[in-house]
């Protein structure tokens, strides 16, 4: 697993953008727990936050299921468990394709309130059934931008 970040200071960008990149395109459900640090300077300011996936025709499920924990610099957690449907109800893959490689966004929370300045800790762990290697996703990662309706600018 390799890992990618950038991170932006301009409006129009990411505040934060961080990508793991899977070898083999195989997700390890117990190794490779993702863990993100975002700083946050302005806790009035509202966030959206995303997960882009790029993810292969060999992924055998029509969703993946992640857990999604917050960590607060203050030590208050955020918990939740999403699913993140990969095909849609016509048995569409979502997403962009380029070949055999679908990258697709999926908006975790919009206009996301941080209570506290400080850094706090995303984690995403993989919960999709018994896959302990769960193949077929190349990429995963996490994206914070200022909202357009929370904007103060």
């Amino acid at each position: 697993m390799t890992l990618v970040i950038v991170f932006s200071s301009c409006n129009r960008g990411p505040l934060f953008e961080e990508v793991y990149n899977f070898t083999d395109n195989t997700w390890q459900r117990i190794e490779e727990d993702l863990r993100f640090e975002v700083e946050i300077e302005d806790e009035e300011q509202r966030y959206d936050i995303d997960i882009p996936i790029r993810y292969t025709g060999d992924y055998p499920h029509q969703y993946l299921e992640v857990g999604i924990n917050i960590y607060a610099p203050s030590g208050q957690e955020n918990i939740n468990v999403r699913k993140i449907y990969l095909v849609d109800e016509n048995l569409h893959r979502r997403g962009e394709q380029s070949g055999e490689v679908w990258d697709y966004t999926f908006r975790l929370f919009d206009e996301y309130k941080f209570n506290e300045r400080g850094t706090y800790i995303v984690e995403i762990q993989n919960l999709t059934g018994n896959n302990f290697y769960l193949r077929g996703i190349s990429r995963l990662g996490l994206e914070v931008r200022r909202s357009k309706e929370g904007s103060r600018d």
